[in-house]
């Protein structure tokens, strides 16, 4: 699984590879901006894949974040879902413009 995802600028300058990492980074910083969720915990265990946040490179150049999140009792989880695809869209496209992507937003739980 490739750990990076590279852009090519239209004006053959060079690449640009953006870590996987870098995408989790920004996904975390938009939920934290959106009152009424947080991100799940990663379930204990002693062998574990499943984390929170998976990024994954698609090979047509999309990138997918899927993010878990708990919702608090008193929050409409559907307004909150689509705020904080919002956000991580908006983040995305500030930070790397020209990658297409999707979000997928899990409620995990009720807080």
């Amino acid at each position: 699984m490739a750990e990076y995802n590279t852009i090519q600028n239209y004006n053959n300058y060079g690449k640009l590879a953006i870590n996987r990492n870098v995408f989790k980074t920004i996904a975390i910083e938009a939920v934290e901006r959106v009152q009424g969720a947080t991100i799940s915990k990663s379930k204990k265990r002693l062998f574990s894949i499943d984390t929170p946040i998976d990024v994954t490179f698609h090979r047509n150049g999309e990138v997918e974040v899927k993010v878990d999140i708990s919702v608090e009792k008193n929050a409409n989880p559907t307004k909150v879902s689509v705020a904080i695809q919002q956000e991580i869209s908006n983040a995305l496209q500030e930070y790397t413009e020209s990658v297409p992507f999707a979000i997928t937003i899990n409620i995990t739980s009720i807080i």
